[in-house]
């Protein structure tokens, strides 16, 4: 089980270790988004660090409703214990863990400040 807990602004965090094949790693604290349907989002300078490889890129509506052109890497996560392969779209701001990131699991949050959060494995 993935556990993190409900900040004081609300926000459902997650924390997620992000790496790359040569072993070089960052702990991030990545806000969970019902709303993203993506794998999850990171700021460009953690994936210049890890040196992430490019995709592409592809057009993305934002949460104003305005369209943009985004950049895409791979990065490994440590999702429930093993590495798993997945995109990152490069967003300034806090990293966001999105529903595809989250498919396949059960998702509980205790919506208040400091309540725990938790993403369980589906059978």
């Amino acid at each position: 089980m993935i556990t993190g807990a409900v900040n004081a602004a609300g926000e459902a965090m997650l924390p997620l270790e992000v790496r790359n094949d040569s072993g070089e790693r960052e702990t991030i604290a990545a806000v969970v988004d019902t709303g993203f349907t993506g794998f999850l989002t990171l700021p460009r300078a953690i994936v210049d660090s890890l040196s992430s490889p490019l995709l592409g890129s592809a057009p993305a509506t934002l949460a104003d409703g305005s369209t943009t052109i985004l950049e895409i890497y791979e990065v490994l996560v440590n999702w429930h214990g093993r590495p798993r392969p997945v995109e990152c779209l490069i967003v300034e701001g806090d990293p966001l863990a999105g529903m595809t990131l989250l498919h396949g699991n059960a998702l509980r949050i205790q919506v208040v400040e400091g309540g725990a959060v938790e993403v369980e494995e589906l059978p």
